[in-house]
């Protein structure tokens, strides 16, 4: 009896796993339930596209840990390599040379700075020296006349002696006529300036306009010459000895009193007159 009990349970048992194996097969995993509703979803709204993208991982940066770890580390495998480490004028030739390019770089720059302010500064002179040739600010290049005139100005300032425009030979009414207009010229600009209070530079010698003699033009005295920055105030300094003329020595002594003798004597006259 015992042993038809124990065949019993055992093909009970054997039912019972058969039939939750069947269970088992029959009921649907996730994967099928997600493709019977995807599919009808699909066949009420349309097809369903990928919404998940894959995701671009990007290369990992070393941090500077790593790095300082990695120079850590260096003198230890230096110590257990045989070679012998190298010296410190060799790591530093060993360097790549950005401070150099870098310096080069920063010259090259500052020479074409320079290139462009000396370009601008000859401009500005330029443009200072002929402003009274140009009618407007916007024409820069003078034309015609005023060019060679311009052109003139620049060669006096570089080294020329005269003017290209002085003519040296001219009729004497022709030169008269010039020199009297420019003195008179130069008379109205010192009263006026002399009216108005502005201080102008001094009467300069200048030898265009006088003749052979010294004279100019209508026969007036020559220019006086400017004294030289310490030299006597009087006289002329020559071969170590000061020469005075009569004209300083009166000069220096002033007027004298006129009429003294004159008074005297026409007493004595008009005494001896009332006398006789």
């Amino acid at each position: 009896m015992l042993g038809k009990r124990k065949r019993d349970v055992v093909v009970v048992t054997r039912q019972i796993r058969q039939e939750d194996s069947d269970i088992q097969s029959l009921s649907p995993s996730a994967d099928e339930k997600q493709d019977i509703l995807r599919k009808i979803f699909e066949a009420r709204f349309g097809p369903v596209e990928a919404l998940v993208k894959p995701i671009a991982l990007s290369p990992e940066k070393p941090s500077h840990l790593s790095l300082a770890e990695g120079n850590d580390d260096d003198p230890l495998i230096s110590l257990q390599t045989s070679k012998p480490p190298p010296s410190s004028k060799e790591a530093q030739n060993s360097t790549p040379k950005t401070k150099k390019t870098g310096e080069a770089g920063a010259a090259a720059d500052d020479q074409a700075m320079e290139a462009e302010n000396l370009k601008n500064d000859l401009a500005l002179q330029r443009l200072l020296k002929e402003s009274h040739l140009l009618e407007s600010a916007d024409d820069l290049n003078p034309t015609g006349a005023k060019r060679h005139r311009a052109i003139d100005l620049r060669m006096q300032a570089v080294g020329a002696k005269s003017s290209i425009f002085s003519q040296t030979k001219m009729p004497m009414s022709h030169r008269k006529g010039i020199i009297g207009k420019a003195s008179k010229r130069e008379e109205t600009r010192r009263r006026e300036a002399k009216e108005n209070g502005i201080i102008l530079e001094r009467p300069s010698f200048s030898a265009i306009g006088k003749n052979k003699k010294g004279r100019v033009g209508g026969g007036g005295g020559a220019m006086r010459k400017e004294r030289g920055i310490g030299g006597p105030s009087v006289g002329k300094f020559t071969g170590g000895t000061l020469r005075l003329s009569k004209k300083d020595i009166s000069d220096i002594q002033g007027p004298r009193k006129a009429g003294t003798k004159g008074e005297i004597g026409g007493g004595k006259g008009r005494g001896r007159g009332k006398h006789n």
